[in-house]
């Protein structure tokens, strides 16, 4: 009988578990927010009929569908297609695909596409059809965005739903550098381990490197190259160019890299103990503004809603302190899934509501859909007391540290 090790068996348990996902999906972070059936066909619970007054949504969205982060990254991924002594005939065709894409980018690098706006004004649209009643007149609408043009450009398209459907709600809106302590937080002590974190890949780019270089050994860094390409290829759904790159990769090779991708945005933003809370703690400065933003409303007898635009680490940080993401969301080895968790456009909405004794209660959504603390008693409607979530938070920081 054939020995079969260990760590074979390990490193095929994540591939199978992602046998399900798309191609899309395993896009992780690059995967295109769902619009369509997945949000919309989910049933509000209706607060007022269970004796609940909604009077403030606490909101953080990260930005929607981008580029890639910069031009330099296109133009580094297009370097080994330029000999082309050295592509077989599917390199060829590989390189007149990255040259278009590349065309395509110069300029964009980082930037917001139309689908991004599209997203946000999506999720604008939706959260004004289910409580028109806090952007009245009286309505205060604190509006924060992080200094990143793609974060203010979502804010814009965003706020273009709101102001064209509430005008007379008073918005305060700011885009400050020194937001950026709290709105995209990141410790030094995180910042020294991001730098560190290296997960090993359960495959090989040789396979690849064959079929698309006459001599392989010529490309420099090949894993690299080979991430670079899956990336590019799963930020196709979120631009303005048709063009696939999914017949270049094996279904085993897909999901390799999207494992290795979720595990080193679960060390890095999650709650992997290789962190040692490191990450989390990043969001505590924005755990902060949440709370003494609702506190503010509250004490005040106000409503309205704060909208902050930022990005997906700092999302993925603040649901992770928050205890939001103990059971949901995560693979059979407990990694959090990046496209279910933080794909672009990915979002959290703390509806905050009084019920008959005035006492408030809190219904989060995640992307939409009703979230829950596993930790906390849940009521009628999957509401939390605002208390017992402050209390919580403030154990598990205190657990982190």
């Amino acid at each position: 009988m054939r020995h079969i090790s260990l760590t074979m068996i390990l490193l095929a348990l994540p591939l199978l578990a992602m046998a399900q996902k798309s191609r899309n999906e395993m896009a992780g972070v690059y995967y295109a927010y769902p619009i369509a059936e997945n949000v919309t066909a989910e049933k509000e619970t209706k607060y007022e009929q269970m004796g609940y007054t909604p009077f403030f949504i606490s909101h953080y969205g990260r930005h929607g569908s981008r580029w890639m982060t910069s031009d330099a990254r296109y133009l580094e991924i297009e370097k080994p297609f330029l000999n082309s002594k050295n592509l077989t005939a599917k390199g060829r065709d590989v390189a007149r695909r990255v040259h278009r894409a590349v065309e395509n980018a110069m300029g964009n690098g980082g930037q917001l596409t139309q689908l991004g706006r599209c997203q946000h004004r999506g999720i604008a649209g939706r959260m004004a059809d289910r409580y028109p009643q806090l952007f009245d007149s009286q309505a205060r609408v604190r509006v924060r965005a992080s200094v990143v043009k793609r974060c203010v450009d979502s804010r814009d398209a965003f706020l273009s739903v709101l102001t064209r459907r509430f005008p007379d709600a008073r918005y305060d809106i700011r885009v400050d550098s020194a937001d950026m302590s709290w709105i995209a937080y990141t410790t030094p002590e995180l910042k020294k381990l991001e730098d560190t974190v290296t997960v090993p890949l359960a495959t090989t780019p040789k396979r690849l490197m064959a079929s698309l270089f006459v001599k392989p050994s010529r490309v420099k860094d090949q894993a690299k190259l080979m991430g670079e390409l899956h990336t590019l290829g799963g930020d196709m759904q979120d631009i303005p160019l048709d063009i696939s790159f999914d017949d270049i990769f094996t279904d085993d090779e897909c999901a390799a890299i999207y494992d290795k991708n979720n595990r080193r945005m679960s060390i890095t933003c999650g709650g992997a103990k290789e962190n040692h809370g490191l990450a989390p703690l990043s969001a505590v400065t924005l755990w902060r503004d949440v709370k003494a933003d609702a506190d503010s409303v509250i004490t005040a007898g106000k409503h309205g809603a704060t909208l902050r635009f930022g990005h997906d680490s700092n999302l993925y940080r603040l649901m992770t302190l928050m205890g939001l993401l103990d059971r949901a969301h995560k693979d059979k080895n407990g990694t959090d899934l990046m496209d279910e968790v933080i794909p672009m456009a990915a979002n959290m909405q703390m509806i905050f509501m009084r019920d008959t004794q005035q006492r408030v209660f809190v219904a989060v959504y995640h992307n939409e859909h009703a979230a829950t603390f596993s930790e906390l008693k849940a009521y009628p409607g999957d509401v939390y007391l605002w208390e017992d979530i402050k209390s919580l938070v403030e154990r598990r920081i205190q657990n982190y540290r």
